[in-house]
């Protein structure tokens, strides 16, 4: 019997150290959870992809929400100026997504510059 408690304990012990292990991993994962605008998928991947290329996003979801893809970040708090994240169709969509970003800590400044003929291009730097 003593033998079977020995080999009991070693198994709760293994199992104890992986559940460790699984919530520490678990805990450093980025969490995109600061919202930035919505979109159609394809742009909605596109800006998220722009902006980890950029270096403004650790990391990016694009979610469904509505009819829309909504954009969700996890930003990286570094160093980078005028990096392109997206294009809209209107200054005033362009001005909220650039709002949201500020609000939500992602960047600490904006501009959105009218584009040739394709409309508004978000650049963001912190």
């Amino acid at each position: 019997m003593n033998r079977r408690v020995r080999l009991l304990a070693t198994l709760l012990a293994a199992f104890a150290a992986l559940f460790t292990v699984s919530a520490a991993t678990a805990q450093a994962a980025p969490d995109p959870d600061i919202f930035v605008f919505s979109a159609p998928q394809g742009p909605c991947e596109t800006a998220g992809g722009n902006g980890v290329t950029g270096g403004v996003f650790a990391d990016y979801a694009c979610n469904p929400i509505f009819i829309d893809y909504g954009l969700f970040v996890e930003p990286t708090y570094g160093s980078f100026d005028d990096v392109y994240i997206a294009t809209f169709a209107d200054e005033p969509t362009c001005e909220a997504a650039g709002d949201n970003g500020v609000n939500g800590g992602v960047w600490a400044d904006y501009q959105c510059v009218i584009g040739t003929a394709s409309g508004y291009l978000l650049l963001v730097s912190n």
